[in-house]
């Protein structure tokens, strides 16, 4: 299910689209339909879409040019949390550091 997704001052982060009404951008944790065999315990993919710009129009898949929405996946090993108060910010906590992961599915621009 889809959520809209927070800016860091807990407002809806939106942008001016295309056609000049105003689109969220929206945020999902991808919990089926996936094989994570070789990859850590605990792993979790956050998946976030959004109107494409201009710019990106080039390089969409074609899966992206049939739904109109550009995705991103985050492939992270952060337990979910239920409230932001226990959080810690980054820096704050010397265990997490934030990090990419490459893959032979890896693709860049």
């Amino acid at each position: 299910m889809w959520t809209a997704a927070l800016r860091q001052d807990g407002k809806v982060h939106e942008i001016k689209g295309p056609d000049g009404d105003m689109v969220s951008y929206h945020v999902a944790e991808w919990t089926c339909l996936r094989d994570l065999t070789g990859w850590p315990t605990g792993l979790r993919l956050i998946v976030r879409r959004l109107k494409p710009s201009r710019r990106d129009a080039k390089k969409l898949t074609a899966f992206e040019k049939h739904t109109g929405w550009h995705y991103q996946i985050l492939a992270t090993n952060v337990p979910a949390h239920h409230g932001f108060p226990e959080f810690p910010a980054p820096g704050r906590c010397g265990s997490w550091t934030p990090s990419t992961v490459v893959t032979p599915r890896s693709r860049t621009a």
